[in-house]
């Protein structure tokens, strides 16, 4: 069975398989989202839902062909119609996880129609 982007994560930045969710989150995050990220949390607690929920789906992929389409499931997802997320950008960067993506899977940069 092909490895997720999950464990790929975990080995490379070696943390523990249950910390991916939040290591993820916390480097995918916008500058300004990851120092407003508790204040947020603590105002909403389903403010980073979305992201979260982005997180997750991309920690389960094993081809690095899928991960444009969890990009467009994420930018079309209904909590990123606030005004918040949309307009100030707190929340995740597709870009960002893009570049952990081709950090963690290098193959990745060379397959991608977006380079």
């Amino acid at each position: 069975m092909a490895e997720t982007f999950r464990e790929c994560f975990c080995r490379h930045f070696r943390v523990p398989l249950e910390r991916y969710a939040e290591e993820a989150l916390q480097r995918a995050l916008t500058p300004r989202a990851r120092v407003l990220h508790r204040l947020l949390q603590l105002s909403d607690r389903d403010y980073f839902a979305a992201d979260r929920e982005f997180i997750a789906c991309v920690g389960q992929l094993t081809r690095q062909g899928d991960f444009f389409a969890e990009v467009q499931d994420f930018h079309y997802h209904p909590g990123n119609r606030r005004l918040l997320r949309r307009t100030l950008r707190l929340r995740v960067s597709a870009n960002r996880m893009r570049r952990i993506i081709r950090e963690v899977w290098p193959e990745f940069a060379s397959r991608t129609p977006f380079g």
